[in-house]
């Protein structure tokens, strides 16, 4: 159940995929309110975000934008941010093996959790969500960090569809007298292309380095041709980040002349 904006007492109704229902006491823990809440379900604000904060964001993303000339650009806010929940792909750890693979996976590292450390995530979790049978499947927004298993707050996930910009990639690959092939420029499974040639983009990556200390946490940017992800329903179920007109996020578009 996810659709609406009907509320339980003042808190929005907004739940994952399993129908956990989020509480006030939830949006206490992570440090949110009952109007972020609010803000995020009816599509005003990501969560995180204040008014001012959001529209330099999307304001100073358009402009380097029209600086690469990328006049195609559709620009969508994916993951907890717009969902409050993480997709199907990152399920909430609930035991000591799942929350030390995910430090591990979390930090790129090969140093595990000290049995001290492991403790201490375990009770925050289980100290909020005591009810084994009533506790989040997917991750809330910040869950993770708010624990200390996350060494760094949710990302902002910003899904870029420009034609123009991957060719501009392409060209870049080609002037350095390499073949920009398919599977050169663009990483598998999700199609967007490798970061370290979209980080080439200048203005693009000046943007992005600017919007994670404007937002105070971390940005993202993946880059798509014009068509946007592919859809990959069908290998990978729910895991996929193609184009949902009626239920994405989007923040700059080519269709309403944005």
């Amino acid at each position: 159940m996810t659709g609406g904006i009907e509320t339980t007492k003042d808190v929005p109704l907004i739940v994952d995929r399993a129908g956990y229902a989020i509480t006030l006491d939830d949006l206490d823990f992570l440090g949110l309110t009952v109007d972020q809440a609010a803000d995020m379900k009816r599509g005003a604000l990501p969560l995180g975000m204040s008014a001012a904060v959001y529209q330099e964001f999307v304001e100073s993303l358009r402009g380097a934008l029209h600086d690469e000339g990328a006049t195609d650009a559709d620009v969508r806010i994916q993951g907890s941010s717009v969902k409050f929940f993480s997709g199907h792909h990152k399920a909430m750890p609930w035991d000591r093996d799942e929350i030390e693979d995910e430090y591990l996976k979390a930090n790129s590292s090969t140093t595990p959790l000290s049995a001290y450390s492991l403790n201490s995530i375990l009770e925050n979790l289980t100290g909020h969500w005591p009810d084994n049978s009533n506790r989040p499947e997917a991750r809330p927004f910040d869950a993770l960090y708010r624990v200390g298993l996350h060494g760094e707050a949710s990302d902002y996930d910003v899904q870029i569809s420009s034609h123009i910009l991957v060719d501009k990639v392409r060209d870049q690959i080609r002037r350095r007298g390499v073949k920009p092939t398919d599977l050169r420029v663009n990483k598998p499974t999700y199609n967007f292309v490798k970061k370290e040639y979209s980080s080439q983009l200048a203005y693009l990556a000046q943007w992005a380095a600017k919007a994670c200390e404007l937002a105070g946490r971390p940005v993202t940017v993946a880059v798509f041709d014009g068509g946007g992800p592919p859809d990959v329903r069908e290998e990978f179920g729910e895991l996929s980040s193609h184009f949902r007109n009626d239920d994405d996020w989007i923040i700059v578009s080519p269709r309403d002349g944005s």
